[in-house]
């Protein structure tokens, strides 16, 4: 979660100006476009994952294996489950609208 913004920008980046002359260029390009396809996969993966597990996640077995995806935020409750795997997703739904605003807005920068 920590590099998903860094992986986003960086994806989107190859289909700025895709350059196919090289096979090196065209792998380079493949693996943007599989690079992409996990910036959206991956979220919508780990919220999937969660919402299926929520009556787990305050297992202590649960916890120990997937307890890293969902750090300190606290999960007494089936709501407080409910409502941290909503702003979990909206967090990397988020960073994912902010790396495409980055990227295809970089050069409309307006000083108010």
């Amino acid at each position: 979660m920590e590099t998903y913004l860094d992986f986003s920008i960086g994806s989107l980046l190859k289909f700025e100006e895709p350059n196919l002359n090289t096979n090196s260029d065209i792998f380079d390009f493949s693996f943007g476009t599989a690079a992409i396809i996990c910036t959206v996969v991956i979220p919508l993966t780990y919220s999937i994952f969660l919402w299926k597990n929520k009556d787990q996640m305050d297992d202590k077995m649960f916890k120990q294996k997937w307890g890293s995806l969902y750090a300190n935020i606290k999960i007494f409750t089936l709501d407080q489950r409910v409502t941290a795997i909503k702003i979990l997703s909206w967090f990397l739904f988020r960073r994912l609208l902010t790396a495409l605003n980055l990227v295809e807005l970089r050069d409309q920068t307006v000083w108010i």
